[in-house]
């Protein structure tokens, strides 16, 4: 189930999103978890995983950076939760590029002091498959519930949401979903 925003082009195919964001503290359902994550084409994403638990700083437990590309069913790449720490209140920076030949997924964590990139070959073994419409001409900055109950992260605000090409308010869609264990109603972008 999703909540964010998709931004479309009818120009030229989108080669790079990306958004800035505050780590929300968590709460709600033990076990519950979420993703926050920037898109191109629902192929390529990258993000931040967290799970509630309030043991953990901001009760954000199992706070991970990770990227997933598509191939069959998608494959995620967890990075290294030592090397690239996360807490509730850190601010992140998320952006997902496309050039010719690379995927590069880049995070900076401001209040951490670190950034990475991420670069991935656009067409390795089990990244492109046939059926895979490239390039694609959509992006998405997405809350994701990752298990049967979504935690209550409050209200994330997104700013420096940029996109290349650049947003045309007229292809950008609010993505709602309201269900029995989720309300993710995105504000006025």
């Amino acid at each position: 189930i999703w909540g964010g925003y998709a931004f479309g082009s009818t120009s030229a195919p989108v080669t790079s999103i990306t958004a800035s964001f505050t780590i929300p503290t968590l709460s709600g359902q033990a076990g519950s978890s979420s993703s926050i994550w920037v898109g191109i084409g629902n192929v390529m994403q990258t993000g931040i995983y967290s799970t509630y638990n309030t043991g953990s700083p901001g009760n954000n437990d199992t706070l991970q950076p990770w990227t997933w590309f598509i191939s069959g069913n998608g494959a995620s790449e967890f990075w290294d939760p030592a090397v690239y720490t996360a807490t509730a209140g850190d601010s992140m920076t998320l952006t997902l590029a496309l050039s010719a030949t690379y995927w590069t997924a880049t995070q900076v964590n401001h209040t951490a002091g670190w950034n990475y990139a991420n670069a991935t070959p656009v067409l390795a073994t089990g990244i492109a498959t046939s059926t895979w419409s490239y390039p694609y001409n959509t992006a998405v900055v997405i809350i994701e519930n990752e298990a049967a109950n979504l935690p209550d992260y409050g209200t994330i605000t997104f700013s420096s949401i940029a996109m290349v090409p650049a947003i045309n308010a007229t292809y950008s869609d609010a993505i709602t979903t309201i269900a029995a264990n989720t309300d993710q109603t995105p504000g006025a972008y």
